[in-house]
């Protein structure tokens, strides 16, 4: 069976040192996927996945493209341990989530814990870090200033075999930013 998740993907310099960075520091990670901010989390279909296509195209053409700022490595720490890139301007971001959550409203099935009201955008270096690793993993970050501008103009949807382990996601689509004003 597929999953599948929204998330804007990193560019050029970015995407090549911060995938060195999650390649180095990711050891933890139970999945596969290049650097990215999630938009929506894993979900499934309750229709046709060209149903679903149609509505993403339909967000990408009404959306202008903007700037993303990462800034500084950052930890939550407690039920799943994380160590995450911060991203500083998360209003563009929550708009296209919200955007996109609405149009999705009653196509999906998705835990929508993390959607909205709880949701960061952030971009994850290692999650799932054992307590007794995470005091020695936040002192070998401290080195990191990981400080980006990257031009998001598109969101892709990930795909992903659930029975599949570790879960390796690709590219499903990509779908382009056309609003210029």
């Amino acid at each position: 069976m597929l999953i599948y998740a929204i998330a804007l993907t990193m560019k050029g310099k970015a995407k090549k040192e911060l995938t060195e960075l999650r390649t180095r520091f990711g050891t933890n990670m139970n999945y596969s996927i290049e650097p990215h901010v999630t938009i929506i989390f894993r979900f499934t279909l309750k229709t046709d996945i060209r149903i679903i296509q149609n509505r993403l195209s339909e967000i990408a053409t009404q959306t202008r493209p903007f700037m993303l700022v990462l800034n500084g490595i950052r930890c939550w720490e407690g039920k799943n341990n994380v160590a995450y890139i911060a991203v500083q301007n998360q209003l563009p971001v929550y708009n296209l989530q919200a955007m996109i959550i609405d149009a999705l409203e009653g196509l999906i099935s998705a835990d929508t814990t993390f959607n909205l009201q709880n949701f960061i955008a952030h971009l994850t270096i290692n999650e799932h870090v054992p307590n007794e690793s995470m005091s020695t993993l936040k002192k070998e970050l401290l080195a990191y200033h990981p400080e980006y501008r990257v031009n998001i103009n598109s969101f892709t949807l990930f795909a992903a075999e659930t029975n599949e382990k570790p879960e390796k996601w690709v590219p499903a689509r990509i779908f382009r930013f056309s609003k210029t004003k």
